[in-house]
Parts: C-alpha cells; sequence; structure tokens
C-alpha cells in the first residue's frame, strides 16, 4: 500500500498532536504570525505539519517566522519538496535531499519512492519548481538508486500477482473465487 493512498484523509494522519494548551497557543499563533507574514499560514495545512514547525520554535524559543524559505521539519509527504530532513520522512517513504551547492545555493533531489508516485512526476515537480522554487535546481536520483528502486517495484508486484492468481489452474481465477 502506498503512503498515498487515500491521500486526503490520511494527511491529517501527518499533523503533530498538541497539548490542549498548546493548541490553543498555535491557533493564537498561526493568526499572529499570518497577520505578519501578509498570508494565511492555514493554507499550508494540507502539505506542512505546521504544528511541528510551532513546536521546534517554541523549544529554540523563538516564535517568529521569517519570510522566505523555512524548516523542512514539518514537510508531510504530499509536500513536492518532501525532504529527509522531515520529521515524516521513513525509510519506508524517505523524503528527497537538499544539497548544498555552495554559496548558499541548493539543488532538491527528489526520492526514488517520490519519483515513482503521481503527485511527483517530473512534469508536476518541474512545474511546483518553475513557480514555488525557480532559482533550485532539480536533479533527478542516482541511476542506479532509480533503478533499484524499479526492480523491487516490479518484483514486488510480480509477487503480489503470482499470490494473488493460482498458476496450476490454467484458467488463472483469482484464488478465493473457485
Amino acid at each position: 500500500m502506498s503512503i498515498w493512498d487515500d491521500a486526503p484523509a490520511a494527511f491529517g494522519a501527518f499533523d503533530t498532536k498538541l497539548s490542549d494548551e498548546d493548541e490553543v497557543h498555535f491557533q493564537s499563533w498561526l493568526t499572529e504570525q499570518s497577520a505578519q507574514l501578509g498570508r494565511d499560514l492555514r493554507n499550508d495545512l494540507p502539505d506542512y505539519d505546521v504544528r511541528a514547525q510551532f513546536q521546534q520554535m517554541k523549544a529554540a524559543g523563538n516564535l517568529n517566522i521569517k519570510p522566505g524559505h523555512g524548516s523542512d521539519i514539518g514537510k508531510k509527504p504530499n509536500h513536492p519538496t518532501f525532504s529527509d530532513e522531515s520529521k515524516h520522512s521513513t525509510p519506508e517513504h524517505p523524503g528527497g535531499h537538499w544539497r548544498d551547492q555552495g554559496n548558499d545555493d541548493w539543488s532538491y533531489v527528489p526520492s526514488p519512492q517520490m519519483m515513482a508516485e503521481p503527485e511527483h512526476s517530473p512534469e508536476e515537480m518541474a512545474a511546483y519548481f518553475k513557480e514555488a522554487e525557480p532559482t533550485t535546481p532539480i536533479q533527478s536520483p542516482p541511476v542506479d538508486e532509480w533503478a533499484l528502486q524499479k526492480a523491487r517495484d516490479r518484483r514486488s508486484a510480480a509477487d503480489d500477482f503470482a499470490r494473488l492468481y493460482d498458476f496450476t489452474n490454467s484458467r488463472n481465477i483469482p484464488r478465493g473465487n473457485k
């Protein structure tokens, strides 16, 4: 099962749970920060765990968001630049990686798993970067890593197909429906 299955319902599961007291503080902070930045941070909630950012900033003792690119701590798997810096990146569903190109220039390398998902197709990624990160190059995952993941995906699909169908029966009727 893909992390993208039933995405609209699933991504609320990536919201950091706060205590009742912290949730009240978070809601007022969200309103204040939205006003200071001139944009509604609630618009980020579908693909960014803003509560994780709030929690991180509160622990650091600085609750003022600076304009520009923020922390990747709360990026959810459906965010176009979901990265290995996100608290939601796992070995099963790793985020991409930001590469320091020097002189404060960065490039982004999506993980092979991300590129295998329709939400992160090369076309979708190019459109996102053109609009949101126009000065940031996007790089393909290393070829050997990409090929290895694709081989695993094909092998897994073949295993699933073999388990589903009984090849000893020439009619290939799905098991359980004989």
